[in-house]
């Protein structure tokens, strides 16, 4: 699988609407949005006529897909309100987050990858993905809640069904992490051990995290967006599973700071934190 398609087949939420990112771009401009996450200007560089031109192609593919109506006379369109819901909450949503995930086991062409944008409102939560194979093609699904979007991302993901454990957080050099990573195929779980000991000491952690970088079966990233009426402020996130363990990876984002922590995290540990995330910025925005 090299594609979003087999996670948008599974049978969580409600299957939506498909737009053409042109399309999306036009819709979202009708109702006032020009901040649609992870899609640069489609027309940058056009000229107005050709701008025009391409508008009466995009309108007319929206009225024959019935994704547009247009009143007698032509001087109105009207979007149904399925469509409307979801192209207001893609492109108006305060909140939202950015998920990628990968079946790190295979990295031949069945790799399986999957990237996505979940944008939440108190009433309805849309995710939209890009097609790998067709990126210009997005597909949107329903959800209800933000418990129910919360679940279906911590399950697509593959983690392990590990109990909580006390095993302290590993703290490390975030540049020192990234060598590891990468060189992990050629070091033994051993050498691995004693490099990590040599910045936490804790030798329970230190061959845990070992074992789960020798033994990747899945990875990805988390990014949390909240609009401050001007940019997105953003929150990342990254998580590591091997060895029949999970470990929620955060790091510095500044420049000048290297640091690393891996905590051992159970699947409801990880919905747990989502649910929490988007309902303290729900009651902040509501202020």
């Amino acid at each position: 699988m090299t594609s979003n398609e087999p996670y948008l087949q599974a049978q969580d939420g409600r299957s939506g609407i498909e737009l053409h990112v042109k399309e999306l771009y036009f819709l979202a401009g009708i109702i006032g949005s020009d901040r649609l996450l992870g899609i640069e200007d489609p027309f940058r560089g056009y000229l107005t006529e050709e701008i025009a031109e391409e508008w009466n192609k995009v309108k007319a593919a929206l009225l024959r897909k019935g994704y547009l109506t247009e009143e007698p006379g032509g001087r109105e369109l009207a979007m149904p309100s399925h469509v409307y819901s979801t192209v207001a909450v893609t492109g108006l949503a305060n909140r939202s987050c950015w998920v990628r995930f990968s079946n790190a086991a295979d990295e031949g062409p069945n790799r399986e990858v999957y990237e996505g944008y979940f944008h939440f409102t108190n009433e309805l939560v849309i995710e939209r993905a890009q097609k790998r194979l067709q990126p210009e093609i997005c597909s949107f699904r329903e959800y209800d809640s933000t418990n129910e979007a919360c679940s279906v991302i911590v399950n697509r993901m593959n983690w392990a069904d590990q109990p909580e454990s006390e095993i302290a957080a590993v703290m490390l050099s975030k540049r020192h992490f990234h060598k590891l990573y990468e060189h992990a195929d050629d070091l033994s779980v051993e050498q691995m051990t004693s490099q990590l000991m040599t910045f936490d000491g804790e030798e329970a952690g230190a061959m845990a995290l070992a074992h789960s970088l020798k033994h990747r079966t899945a990875e990805g990233e988390l990014l949390f967006l909240v609009w401050n009426e001007k940019s997105w402020d953003v929150q990342g996130a990254a998580f590591l599973v091997g060895g029949s363990r999970n470990w929620l990876i955060r790091q510095s984002s500044k420049g000048d700071e290297d640091w690393l922590t891996a905590t051992l995290t159970t699947k409801e540990q990880l919905e747990g934190l989502l649910i929490e995330w988007e309902r303290q910025h729900s009651i902040e925005e509501g202020r």
